[in-house]
């Protein structure tokens, strides 16, 4: 069996590149570092600037460290008499790798260690009185602690582990799997390895940035062919792909691809969206063409077109890529921004089923819930949202929280929630928003609190006052009147809230602006 295996050896070199194919490994072309960050050589100033802020930890937070306590463990160990040739040898070559670019550092890392480990038994503590408290004791402690607490940061719970699919061009995988026939497609490299995983056979990927395939001209055609007409020109006439793949974001190359008539869009993903050539694959066109939608932006209905159609061409999609974010989203997004909430409420429920870690899917069944004056359930999806989102993101929680509990009347709440969301000093704020945080305030005690609210509100107010501004005024005199009440009052100030701000004033017109 082993004497089979080594005749197999020859059987590597068994391509137009020969032994040249040997020197590939430990060939660096002088433009790599142009298009791939990782093989840009490292910045002198990384070996020796120390920087800890937080505790998610990074590798630039470390790498400093590491590089000092390796080079000092290497000369000390040299100098001494004490250092093994096998250390040193890996040693050696882990400085040359680390020379090489930002890519090789984990490398080094590994090939460093058993010099590090060696050297740290080697060393002779002084102990005193309290060894065990010393401060080496404590330095071993926090190292130890440290990457577990920096891992728990950089890694959600609800992620998934070791690959996040969530990254990923599921969409037109799932599309392209879909149809019959294969052929060639031109996509972005940073998903390419991805297609060529998921459709290897039946389709050839052009390109990721596999360094012994393609060469620097390989690789500048393929971002050219995404920003200039004339690279795409040339690039579509030497291959011909079949499919053409281009990111949500690259909405310059919609525009260069349009004046392509024989490409036409077919799919919408979540990360990509997909053309085909109409005349290479006449039936792929005729049955999925997106006469209707924009592919890279499908919460937009065209003009001209009706909304009910423009959400049966989404549903089309659907019908291939069920779990879609994008898809999901818009279609319960559009009939919210139609008011629409009956027919909007299966479809958010529909995306939160499908979606139940995004933050928005909940936000969003959260709104059309308080726009149905079911404020309750609309609490319940706000804090569910508040799980997976982001500290900016949870300021717009706290303000929906807010104003559902103002309707309920629970001002405590109302006024704990909108104080954590509001910030008037920093971004423009609704004048409801503000009114109801100052009646909030009022009604727990913090009447200066009130009063300062209420003139800001005012300030900003149009000239021709609103509703909202003149009930802000009425409460601000009212303040004004009874800056001395005691919480004796408070049954009488609810009662006088239901006055003053008692009108037809729906959620819906206040939060449509906060969708992410």
């Amino acid at each position: 069996e082993a004497l089979s295996l080594l005749a197999c050896i020859p059987a590597l070199l068994a391509t137009p590149h020969g032994l040249e194919l040997l020197e590939s490994p430990f060939t660096i072309s002088n433009f790599v570092s142009m298009y791939i960050t990782e093989m840009k050589p490292i910045d002198p100033r990384a070996l020796y600037t120390v920087a800890i802020t937080g505790d998610n930890l990074q590798i630039d937070n470390i790498f400093p460290f590491a590089f000092l306590i390796s080079t000092f463990a290497l000369l000390r160990s040299l100098l001494d008499g004490s250092l093994r040739i096998s250390h040193g040898i890996m040693a050696v070559g882990a400085y040359l790798l680390l020379s090489r670019g930002t890519r090789f550092l984990w490398e080094w890392a590994l090939l460093v260690l058993p010099l590090i480990t060696h050297f740290a038994g080697s060393l002779k503590e002084i102990q005193g009185e309290r060894k065990y408290l010393s401060i080496m004791h404590l330095f071993m402690a926090a190292l130890m602690v440290l990457p577990f607490v920096s891992m728990i940061k950089r890694l959600p719970l609800h992620t998934d582990y070791p690959f996040d699919r969530e990254s990923a061009p599921i969409g037109i995988t799932r599309f392209l799997k879909h149809v019959p026939g294969g052929g060639k497609l031109l996509s972005p490299p940073s998903a390419a390895g991805f297609l060529h995983w998921e459709l290897f056979p039946e389709y050839r990927i052009y390109a990721d940035l596999q360094m012994s395939l393609f060469n620097d001209l390989d690789i500048y055609q393929l971002f050219s062919f995404y920003r200039n007409e004339n690279s795409t020109a040339r690039t579509i006439a030497q291959y011909q792909p079949e499919y053409i793949s281009a990111k949500v974001a690259g909405k310059a190359f919609k525009e260069i691809l349009e004046g392509r008539k024989e490409y036409v869009p077919v799919f919408a993903g979540d990360h990509q969206v997909l053309y085909v050539n109409k005349d290479l694959r006449p039936e792929v066109a005729e049955n999925f063409q997106l006469k209707l939608v924009d592919p890279f932006n499908i919460s937009i209905v065209k003009d001209g077109v009706e909304l009910d159609d423009h959400i049966e061409e989404l549903k089309k999609m659907l019908a291939i890529y069920p779990e879609s974010d994008r898809i999901n989203h818009a279609i319960a997004r559009l009939l919210f921004d139609a008011k629409r909430f009956n027919e909007a409420l299966p479809w958010a429920e529909r995306f939160v089923h499908y979606q139940p870690e995004n933050p928005n899917s909940h936000y969003l069944l959260g709104i059309i819930q308080e726009n149905s004056e079911n404020c309750d359930l609309a609490i319940d999806h706000f804090k569910e949202s508040m799980r997976y989102s982001d500290a900016a993101f949870r300021k717009i929680l706290h303000i929906r929280i807010g104003s559902c509990s103002y309707i309920k009347q629970d001002f405590v709440a109302a006024y704990h929630h909108l104080k954590e969301g509001l910030n008037p000093y920093a971004k423009q704020t609704q004048e409801a928003d503000i009114y109801q945080l100052a009646f909030s305030a009022f009604i727990v005690g913090e009447t200066e609190e009130s009063l300062q609210l209420l003139k800001m509100l005012l300030h900003t107010a149009p000239a021709e006052k609103d509703e909202i501004s003149r009930e802000a005024e009425k409460l601000l005199e009212t303040l004004r009147q009874h800056e001395d009440a005691t919480p004796s009052f408070i049954g009488w100030l609810l009662q006088m809230g239901k006055q003053l701000f008692n009108k037809d004033r729906t959620a819906a017109d206040h939060s449509t602006q906060r969708d992410s």
